[in-house]
């Protein structure tokens, strides 16, 4: 067949930063959790959920099919789900050379307090 190549013959030529983002990224995904796996996981319906949102049945089918979405109603979901919401944000700046955080424990500051 034309055109179609093994998958190990895709990554031969990646330099090796390449291939270490690649495995990165694959991890990450591997971890990743979608929402409705969220949900199912927690044993709760779309029908309750919605109940819980005030929204209906298709408007919970729809927001866990969408690949991007406000904070806000993430926060509603995981909220209507009996969970909260935290979110980190660190600047490059302030990671090594590993990607980890340098300063782990305190607080960054991005401006205004």
């Amino acid at each position: 067949m034309t055109g179609h190549r093994a998958f190990g013959g895709l990554t031969k030529s990646f330099s090796p930063a390449r291939m270490a983002r690649v495995k990165n990224k694959a991890a990450a995904a591997e971890t990743a959790l979608a929402l409705h796996e969220l949900r199912k996981s927690r044993k709760v319906s779309q029908e309750v959920l919605a109940q819980k949102l005030a929204v209906g049945q298709p408007a919970v089918a729809k927001l866990e099919r969408r690949s991007d979405m406000y904070v806000g109603n993430l926060r509603r979901y995981v909220e209507g789900l009996g969970g909260t919401l935290e979110i980190t944000a660190i600047s490059r700046r302030h990671r090594n050379g590993n990607g980890h955080r340098r300063n782990k424990g305190r607080k960054i500051g991005f401006g205004r307090p």
